[in-house]
C-alpha cells in the first residue's frame, strides 16, 4: 500500500474541483438584502437559498412569503417549503433581515 504525499493530494483535490465547476456545478452568488441586519447576515444562492447570522441578536430573516428568525450562529436553508418539490429557485421581491 503506498502512501500519497500531501503535495500529490493536492493536485487530485485540484483535478476534482476543476472537474466540478467544468461540469456546472452551481456557483455562489451573494442575494441583495434590505434592512437593518443585513450587515450580521449573510445570504447567498447556489442552487438553494441559505443564510447564516454572524451576528450576536437574534435576526427576522423574510425570503419572500417565508419568515424564519436566525439565532446568532443560526443557519437556514430554504428547502422543503410547502408547495416545492425541491429547493425554491425565486422568492418575491429582496430578502429581508430586521433586529
Amino acid at each position: 500500500m503506498k502512501v500519497i504525499a500531501p503535495f500529490g493530494c493536492g493536485i487530485i483535490l485540484a483535478f476534482v474541483c476543476l472537474s466540478d465547476t467544468a461540469q456546472g456545478a452551481p456557483h455562489e452568488t451573494a442575494a441583495a438584502c434590505e434592512g437593518n441586519a443585513c450587515s450580521d447576515v449573510r445570504i447567498w444562492y447556489d442552487g438553494c437559498y441559505h443564510a447564516i447570522n454572524h451576528g450576536k441578536k437574534q435576526v427576522v430573516l423574510v425570503l419572500g412569503e417565508w419568515q424564519m428568525v436566525l439565532s446568532p450562529g443560526g443557519r437556514f436553508t430554504l428547502k422543503d417549503v410547502p408547495n416545492h418539490k425541491s429547493c425554491p429557485q425565486t422568492f418575491d421581491g429582496i430578502a429581508k433581515a430586521n433586529y
